[in-house]
């Protein structure tokens, strides 16, 4: 239990790094507040001083890393007694965010119960409270970090391993696990079944962390990955990678490889969106066909920039895929990770429609470039092969709004009540004015 706060810790306060006062706060106000913060910059300075920085953090991280792994990984005895096989985790902090994640709780606390599964979930009214109860270990380098995704997602995982779980599905909090159908020891390779044989599991058994890869070959995004003579479990190149990764949802094994991933994670977490945009990083290009019309960047989501650094450290690192195995969607059958864009990027949008122009020769009888994002983005589907619906990008109303219809569109039975008056709300409703609801 934590006590009341002294004046040395308000002392302390006053004086924190700008880079963590920036942290603060509910997600969806942080973009804002970096935005406002930008100053004008030179950017040939700049960016030759941050690709030396970026060059020597990728140089050091696999050996200042793993010494870090090893300081911190008996840090926190376990109880082996307390400890699940698997487990479910996701985490939130900030009145917003905790509302969005007690909803989209309800599917994960059923999926963990029909297959025996833990449920984890970390919680805190601020990042200072977030941090201090959940990963301390970790604070230099979130009080570092200019992304507001990668703290989160990292202590909450980090938390998840050292504690009590051997494996860990870690979904975001803005997303909703749809398909109850599908085990975490199927996802895993773990066994042998349809498409999988025991060579396959035993190639894959050392392998510590499952991605999930979205490929649309239509699009011209990781045609690759959908050849038939990849082996099972294959993430295909290390650009196809760093190009298509979905982080919204990832399967973890406790090992010291895990832990290494999600220091180094948070070591790139200091670069902002506009540095990693004009650094190798980016993956702008990477795509082919008609993808390549597009303007699509790992690294152009504002605050945001997890996706973008862990494809960068694969793309620099290639030899981590030999720790790695992945799960791949296609355009057709199976979206792991489904979901709707909630705001797709002004400059893809642009894009778009300059191509669409292009192509009818006639800006007036251009088709709504928004049909490009939302012909992916249809309602989840219940037991079709989408293990979650993510809920990405938006303010506060539109992800309660989004994670609201998938969690009762897929399971209606669940009763949903009205802090107001207790009553029980219709699944059926369009949500035009999202109530604030809570899990009953």
């Amino acid at each position: 239990t934590r006590g009341p706060r002294t004046d040395g810790q308000d002392d302390m306060e006053r004086t924190r790094p700008v880079w963590h006062q920036r942290l603060e706060g509910d997600y969806e106000d942080e973009s804002t507040h970096l935005l406002s913060k930008r100053q004008p910059r030179s950017w040939s300075l700049r960016l030759v001083m941050c690709s030396i920085g970026l060059i020597a953090v990728l140089c050091v991280l696999p050996v200042a890393t793993m010494s870090w792994v090893r300081e911190t990984s008996t840090e926190a005895a376990k109880d082996d007694g307390d400890r699940s096989h698997y487990c479910v985790a996701h985490a939130a902090y900030g009145g917003s965010y905790r509302t969005i994640a007690e909803v989209s709780a309800v599917t994960k606390r059923r999926y963990a119960e029909t297959h025996g599964y833990a449920f984890r979930e970390y919680l805190a009214d601020d990042l200072d409270d977030f941090v201090a109860t959940y990963c301390p270990e970790l604070e230099g380098q979130i009080r570092l970090a200019y992304s507001k995704t990668t703290p989160v997602k990292s202590c909450g995982i980090w938390a998840a391993l050292r504690d009590s779980c051997d494996y860990v599905l870690w979904t975001d909090a803005d997303a909703v696990l749809v398909d109850n159908s599908l085990r975490m020891e199927d996802l895993l390779f773990l066994e042998a079944g349809p498409g999988v044989s025991e060579d396959d599991v035993e190639r894959l058994e050392d392998r510590d962390i499952l991605f999930f890869l979205e490929s649309y070959k239509k699009l011209g995004l990781c045609p690759r990955l959908l050849d038939k003579d990849l082996p099972a479990g294959s993430c295909g190149s290390a650009d196809d990678f760093g190009n298509c990764v979905n982080t919204g949802a990832l399967i973890v094994r406790d090992s010291d490889f895990a832990r290494t991933l999600l220091r180094d994670q948070l070591a790139l977490a200091v670069f902002d969106n506009d540095f990693l945009r004009h650094s190798p990083c980016s993956t702008d290009g990477l795509g082919s066909g008609f993808a390549r019309n597009i303007t699509w960047d790992q690294c152009m989501f504002e605050g945001e920039t997890e996706q973008c650094t862990l494809s960068c450290l694969y793309r620099n690192r290639p030899e981590l895929l030999e720790k790695t195995k992945c799960r791949v969607s296609d355009d057709n059958n199976t979206h792991y990770l489904f979901g709707t864009l909630l705001d797709p990027p002004e400059e893809a949008v642009a894009s778009v429609e300059q191509w669409d122009a292009k192509k009818h020769n006639n800006a007036s009888v251009a088709a709504d470039p928004m049909a490009i994002f939302d012909g992916y983005h249809k309602p989840p589907r219940a037991f079709g092969g989408s293990l979650v619906y993510n809920c990405m990008g938006g303010d506060f109303a539109k992800k309660l709004e989004c994670v609201t219809f998938a969690t009762y569109f897929m399971w209606p039975e669940m009763d949903i009540a009205a802090p107001d008056d207790g009553g029980v709300l219709d699944p059926r409703s369009t949500f035009a004015s999202p109530p604030m609801i809570l899990p009953a």
